[in-house]
C-alpha cells in the first residue's frame, strides 16, 4: 500500500486524509496538538463560517491574489460538493446573508464529522509528534523526521497552516524547514486583521458602527475597494470591510495609503446635494439625521454645522459632500500576525502545480490550506481554500 503523510489536522489535512484514505493507501496524520482541529474550533467566533454561498466565478473576486491559481481545487471540490459532503455525514446549514453556518452554530459538529470518517477510514492519527525535517533524495520525497522517530514515505502533504493563532498550532515553524530544502516561501503579513489610525477626531466615534460603506485604498499606483459594515475602535477601524481591506494593503506602509470611506456610497453627489439645500431651517447634522449616525455626522460636518446653510458658499458644499463620500484616515499600522484571522504568504505557488498542488521542485510533496500563498475575504472564503485544497492534494497524492 502507498504510504501517505499529512503533516497538520487542519481543515486541509483533515479533509486531505478523507480523501486519501479512500483510495488504496495507509494514511498518516501527524500533529502537534493533542487534538484536532483545534484552529477549526474557533472560526467564525465558534460558529464556523464554513463557506459563503455564492458561485465559483465571484468566489475568485473575493481571492486577495493568485485567484485562478484556485480553479482546480474549487471545480474539484466546490461549495456545494462541501456542503454535500457534510449533509450526507448529518449536518444541515443554514444561510446568514451570503455566509453559511451549521444549523447548531457549532464548529464541533463539523469536526466531529471529520474525526469519525478518519477514525472509520483507518487514518493513522499521531498526535502530541511534531515533524522537524523532511527527508528528500534525488528532490524526491521519501518520508519525514519527527521528535519521535523518522516515517517512511510515499507521499507527504503539507497542511502546516500559516502563523496567525499561533496557539492553535500555526505558528510557522515549519516553513524554516522548507527554506532549508530550498522551497521559496513568500514573506508574511497580517490578513484580515484591524486597521490602525494615528490619533484623531475618529477616537471620538469609538463603538460607533455603521453598514454598508464603501473602503477605497490607493497604494503604488493600484486601487483596492471592498464594501461591508466598520466599527470605530480605540486603535482604529475594525468590521467586516476594514478586516477585508487589510488583506489587500497591510504589505504597505501606512504611510504610503490613503484610505477613504464613502459613508454613503448609495447616494449619488446630486442626492446629498438635494438633501443639503432642502428648504428648511435643520442644520446640517439634523437634515442628514437617521441617515448616518450622529456622531459621524458631527465629526465630518463638524466646521458647517453652525453656519448657515444658504449663505455657504460652492466650495464649502463641495467639501460636505466629499467628507461624505471620500473621508479620509490616517492610516499608521496593522494588527499583528498574531491577532490576524489568517496569513497573507506562505509557499510560493509559481512553484506549485495547480492541477494537482505537487510542489514543482520536489516530487511527492503536496501542498494544501494556509501553508500556501492563499488568503480570501471574510466570509467562508478561507475555509474553502482549505477544504478544496485539501481535498484535491489528497485525491492527487493517492493517485
Amino acid at each position: 500500500m502507498k504510504e501517505i503523510v499529512i503533516i497538520g489536522a487542519g481543515p486541509a489535512g483533515m479533509m486531505a486524509a478523507i480523501k486519501a484514505s479512500n483510495k488504496d493507501c495507509n494514511v498518516t496524520i501527524i500533529e502537534k496538538n493533542n487534538m484536532l482541529g483545534k484552529k477549526l474550533l474557533i472560526t467564525g467566533g465558534g460558529r464556523c463560517n464554513i463557506a459563503s454561498n455564492v458561485s465559483n466565478e465571484e468566489f475568485y473576486s473575493h481571492i486577495t491574489e493568485n485567484p485562478k491559481f484556485l480553479y482546480s481545487a474549487l471545480n474539484y471540490f466546490s461549495k456545494d460538493d462541501l456542503l454535500d459532503f457534510f449533509e450526507n455525514e448529518g449536518v444541515s446549514f443554514k444561510i446568514e446573508g451570503n455566509k453559511i453556518y451549521p444549523q447548531d452554530n457549532s464548529a464541533e459538529g463539523i469536526l466531529s464529522v471529520l474525526e469519525t470518517l478518519l477514525i472509520s477510514n483507518k487514518v493513522n492519527l499521531r498526535l502530541k509528534e511534531q515533524v522537524t525535517d523532511l527527508i528528500i533524495e534525488n528532490e524526491e520525497i521519501k518520508g519525514v523526521i519527527t521528535n519521535k522517530g523518522e516515517i517512511k514515505a510515499d507521499k507527504v502533504i503539507v497542511c502546516t497552516g500559516g502563523m496567525s493563532y499561533s496557539k492553535t498550532g500555526s505558528d510557522g515553524a515549519f516553513f524554516s524547514v522548507l527554506k532549508s530544502k530550498n522551497i521559496k516561501v513568500s514573506k508574511f503579513y497580517p490578513a484580515l486583521v484591524y486597521i490602525n489610525l494615528h490619533k484623531g477626531e475618529e477616537d471620538n466615534l469609538v463603538g460607533i458602527s455603521i453598514s454598508d460603506v464603501v473602503l477605497t485604498a490607493k497604494a503604488d499606483k493600484k486601487i483596492y475597494k471592498v464594501t461591508g459594515d466598520i466599527l470605530f475602535t480605540h486603535n482604529g477601524i475594525s468590521g467586516p470591510a476594514a478586516l477585508d481591506m487589510s488583506s489587500y494593503i497591510s504589505k504597505y506602509e501606512g504611510k504610503d495609503i490613503d484610505l477613504r470611506i464613502d459613508f454613503l456610497p448609495h447616494y449619488s453627489q446630486k442626492k446629498l446635494l438635494e438633501l443639503l439645500l432642502q428648504k428648511n431651517k435643520k442644520n446640517i447634522v439634523n437634515r442628514f439625521k437617521g441617515i448616518l449616525p450622529v456622531e459621524i455626522l458631527k465629526r465630518i460636518m463638524k466646521d458647517y454645522n453652525e453656519k448657515d446653510i444658504f449663505n455657504l458658499n460652492k466650495n464649502e458644499i463641495d467639501e460636505i459632500i466629499k467628507q461624505i463620500k471620500e473621508y479620509k484616515l490616517d492610516v499608521k499600522s496593522f494588527g499583528s500576525i498574531e491577532n490576524s484571522m489568517v496569513t497573507k504568504g506562505g509557499v510560493d505557488l509559481k512553484h506549485i502545480k495547480p492541477s494537482t498542488l505537487e510542489s514543482k521542485l520536489v516530487k511527492n510533496l503536496y501542498f494544501a490550506g494556509e501553508a500556501l500563498d492563499l488568503d480570501g475575504n471574510t466570509g467562508g472564503y478561507n475555509l474553502q481554500i482549505a477544504f478544496s485544497t485539501g481535498a484535491l492534494a489528497g485525491d492527487s497524492a493517492s493517485e
